[in-house]
């Protein structure tokens, strides 16, 4: 009898509220991504690009990337070896592709301008 009360005890004692599934955010590859992109600038132009200019970009991209908050399926495009970079950035929305070219114009431009003076 002793067993039974114990066991009855047991289960009717009420579990703990399930805790709510925190809002998970997609993986971040941002930084690998920026270094990807420029060594990929810097195998088609054969050169590393200006530390400026090579500072700056690296720092939209990432900015844009988190801010914007890139696909997964696009930033592991862009990292992978022998990477299509248009297809890549096909991924992106239509907004967030825009969103990084007027990011990028600004901050090359002045990247470029701090450069020469």
């Amino acid at each position: 009898m002793k067993y039974l009360a114990l066991v009855l005890v047991a289960c009717s004692t009420p579990k703990p509220a399930a805790q709510p599934a925190a809002s998970v955010r997609p993986v971040n590859h941002c930084a690998a991504v920026a270094d990807r992109l420029l060594a990929i600038y810097g195998e088609l132009r054969h050169k590393a690009p200006e530390p400026a200019m090579a500072t700056a970009y690296h720092e939209v991209v990432v900015e844009r990337c988190t801010q914007d908050e890139w696909p997964v399926a696009a930033q592991d495009c862009i990292v992978a070896p022998n990477a299509d970079v248009d297809a890549c950035t096909g991924k992106l929305t239509p907004e967030q592709r825009a969103s990084f070219a007027e990011a990028a114009q600004a901050k090359l431009n002045a990247a470029g301008t701090a450069a020469t003076h």
